[in-house]
This record gives structure tokens, sequence and C-alpha cells, in this order.
């Protein structure tokens, strides 16, 4: 029988932002959006005032800032290197493992004598070494383990660590778990689901399967059968290549100049043309777009994109950007305010794949296949756009709006924490 289990780090943002600053230990905390837009994260304390995720920064500001909950703009980097952290304690203890998002990971448990010693050896590493809390599920199937994770969550007596191995502990948490609730059951399942009288987990799995099948299709029935233990969704420990790549910010402050708008469409192929290089792909096509503040009605709208199909599939950045700036001029209006713009590479394959363009030849020679893989190295190891092209500017005022981010405190020289004995 295989068993898997699912550590997430619970509350990650805002647990991020206390591990350097147990003077928040007990301060409720909420984490906003690029340009600080909207809340994207809260801790527990802030999630039991009612104050819900997603909701425009502007709108809880005044109240937030009454009850006294500490604002944080968001610091991808320094949670990202948290999260490599954790992965790293993960692969240290464990085989197989499959990270799903920045916070969560699946392991495989399968040959481990005693899963819950090891969940519990785990929350402990993670928690005391790493600085964030976590909660671990062990089940015989990654649908289980979801579900057994939200038990370990909300239920501070097991400890962080919950196991539904146990045949009646299974049944004994479906019975009151509700569908919508389901790893991989969505609004309209739910909706479906409920209709016909079926509200909790161990409803769904008492149907039929010929019925599952027909109105569910086959990953209806998969879900049903990992609801019953059965392993149908197997570890995925290589990432799969992206099929399409998308970078785009809104701006700090409206960009009315098409310089600061080519600027910012320049920044944004690097970032795209980065993780292109990351995963040994080139791109056929090009798109950009530009947008205006939709919710000032009173401004010039203009909501427009370019699709560009290279004449040889790249992900050499000068290739792409010069493509851009051409897509940037005929996109670009006078007296428009932009408030988004961003590009999006399709058309990927592998970069040992390239059909040459029998009538112009490629101009990507190996001196700049080099000087691309130092540009990447550089960055890697000193940070983001640490050497950019002369087209993304320098300090440029359309920057996204973060005036109220935390040191980075694991990747930064200047921004690592000062001890004093």
């Amino acid at each position: 029988m295989a068993i898997y289990g699912l550590v997430d780090c619970n509350n990650f943002y805002a647990s991020c932002e206390k591990i350097f600053r147990p003077d928040l230990a007990n301060t409720p905390i909420v984490v906003l959006s690029n340009n600080d837009g909207c809340v994207v994260a809260r801790s527990s304390e802030v999630k039991k005032l009612g104050i819900p995720a997603g909701i425009p920064y502007f709108k809880v500001k005044h109240q937030l800032e009454s009850i006294g909950v500490k604002i944080f703009s968001s610091n991808y980097t320094f949670y990202g290197d948290i999260s490599n952290r954790v992965m790293s304690v993960l692969r240290e203890y464990t085989g197989e493992i499959e990270i799903y998002s920045i916070d969560e990971a699946f392991i495989d448990l399968t040959t481990t004598p005693k899963p819950e010693n090891l969940g519990k050896l785990l929350h402990s590493k993670i928690s005391q070494g790493v600085g964030v809390p976590v909660s671990i599920g062990i089940a015989s199937s990654k649908t289980l383990a979801k579900v057994a994770t939200d038990v370990a969550k909300k239920n501070p007596q097991y400890g962080g660590v919950y196991s539904m191995l146990d045949k009646n502990s299974v049944n004994n948490i479906l019975k009151d778990f509700p569908v919508s609730k389901i790893w991989g059951v969505g609004p309209q399942t739910t909706k479906f689901l409920n209709n016909h009288s079926i509200f909790t987990a161990l409803e769904f799995i008492n149907c039929e399967d010929d019925w599952i099948r027909k109105n569910l299709k086959i990953l209806g029935l998969k879900t049903v059968w990992e609801l019953r233990g059965r392993d149908c969704i197997t570890m995925e420990t290589s990432p799969k290549n992206k099929k399409s790549i998308l970078s785009s910010r809104s701006f700090g402050q409206p960009v009315t100049s098409q310089k600061q708008l080519q600027q910012a469409i320049s920044s944004y192929i690097a970032i795209a043309c980065k993780k292109l290089r990351s995963q040994k792909s080139v791109a056929n096509y090009l798109h950009v777009f530009v947008r205006t503040n939709k919710h000032k009605k009173h401004e010039l709208q203009q909501h427009s994109s370019q699709l560009i199909r290279l004449q040889t599939a790249s992900n050499y950045t000068p290739d792409l950007t010069k493509a851009s700036q051409e897509a940037v001029t005929k996109l670009f209006q006078p007296g428009y305010k932009y408030k988004k713009a961003g590009v999006v590479l399709t058309g990927l394959h592998p970069e040992n794949q390239v059909q040459e363009n029998l009538f112009i030849p490629s101009e990507k020679t190996p001196k700049q296949n080099k000087a691309i893989a130092v540009l990447d190295r550089m960055n890697n190891r000193f940070g983001r756009n640490k050497i950019t092209l002369a087209s993304s500017g320098i300090k440029p005022k359309w920057i996204m709006r973060c005036e109220l981010r935390s040191n980075q405190y694991t990747t930064n020289w200047q921004e690592i924490p000062n001890i004093k004995i």
C-alpha cells in the first residue's frame, strides 16, 4: 500500500514575517499583493477577525490599523528562500518529494517503518530549524493526505501531525468533511453534488461508480477512489515544463510615456526569458499587452495587445526585447494612463529542437550564449536584475510599490539581521 505525507506550511507568508521578528509572535499580520493592492495572506489572528483574503487593502486599511494589525508588502524573494529551506529539510529525511506549491509538498512514506514518527520529526525539525509552523497529513492517497493535513491544522491536540491510515479514522473524518473542501472539487461540482443531496465526503464516496463516471467523468471517479484510499494520483518528482510563460505587473504609478512603457516591457521580457532558459526552452510567439485602469471610467481606456511570431524560436533576451519594443511602439497612445502591462511567451519547445529559418540565418553566436549564461549566473548569485539591459531603465518611476516590505533577511547582505550580545 502506498503511503503519502503532505507537508503544509501554516499561513506561510505571515509566518515568514515572524521568523526574524519575535516581537510579533502574537501580533496579527497581513501581507499585501503586488503594489500593496489586496490582502493575500493573513495570520491566524487576522482570520479570526473575519478579514477575507483578496479584499482590496484600501477598504480595510483603517480597520486593520485601528485593531493593531501589522501590515507588510509582499517579499517574494524572502518567502522563496524560506520555502527552499523547508524543502531541504524534507529531502534530508525522506525519499521522493513533489513540491506542489511554495508552501506545500508531498512526500513518499511508503517504505518508512513508522510514518507518524517521521511526521513528528519533520514537524519538529521545520518548526525549530526553519522557523515556520507546519501541518502534516499522512494517508494512503494524496487526496486523503490533503484531508488529513486540514485536520492536523485545525486541531491543536494532534500536535501538527494527523494520520488517516486507519479505516475507522477515515470514515470518522469524511462524515463531517464538506465536499467543497475536497482537493479537485470546484464550485460547479460542489453545486452539482449539493443539488443531489451530497454534502459530505462520506456521502460522496458512497455513490455508485457508474453514476460518478456518468456525471463527473473519470476525474471525478478518481477523486472518489482516492477518498476510498486507492492510490490514483502518483508523485510528480520532476516539475513539468510550462507551456506558456507570463510576466506582468501593475505599475506603482500610471505610465504616460512610451519610453517608460518600453522600459517596463523590457524588464518583463528579461524575467520571462530567464524562466524560459531555466527550463531549456525557446519561444515561437511573443504576446505584448497593455492596460489602463478600468476602474477609472472618466479616463481614456485601452486594453490592447500585439502578437508577434519570431522569425526563429529564441530564448535570447535581446532578440525578444527588440521585438517587444516594436510592439510597444504600435500599442502606445499619447494621453492614456497605463496601469498594467505584460508579456506572454507561447509556442514553447526544447531549445535543442529549433527549426532554423532557411532564408534568415540565426544571429545568435556562441559568444552570445556564453554572455547570457554569465548574466543569469550573476543575477542568481547577487539578486534579480543586478545586471540588466539598458532598455529596462535605471530606478524607473513605474516600479511596483512595496513601501511596507520587510528586510530580505536571508538573501541580501545589507539586510541580514544584526545580533547584539
